[in-house]
């Protein structure tokens, strides 16, 4: 599937989606987002990290900028994620 073509706000794990975050713009605080997840091995790796008691390092393209940040297990389909109080974290692609 290409991303660029969809509106979706996909993320993913070790550079594979794991989902869309719902609502009309990706996350760019910390707090709790309710996602629907892809079936695959993105989603996949990051439930086991999860399940596991870990948090899961995921990120998002918007633009030329990737913003990297955290993940912690919430409420069904739902996630918490930090590492973006100051605009998240850039990295170089």
């Amino acid at each position: 599937m290409d991303f660029d073509d969809q509106n979706l706000l996909v993320f993913f794990h070790e550079d594979s989606p794991v989902g869309y975050f719902e609502g009309e713009s990706f996350p760019v605080l910390d707090g709790t987002y309710q996602y629907e997840p892809f079936r695959g091995s993105g989603h996949y790796t990051m439930e086991e990290k999860l399940n596991a008691g870990k948090p899961a390092m995921c990120y998002y393209d918007q633009g030329t900028d990737r913003i990297v940040f955290m993940v912690e297990k919430s409420d069904c389909r739902k996630l918490k994620v930090s590492g973006l109080k100051d605009g998240g974290r850039f990295v170089d692609r």
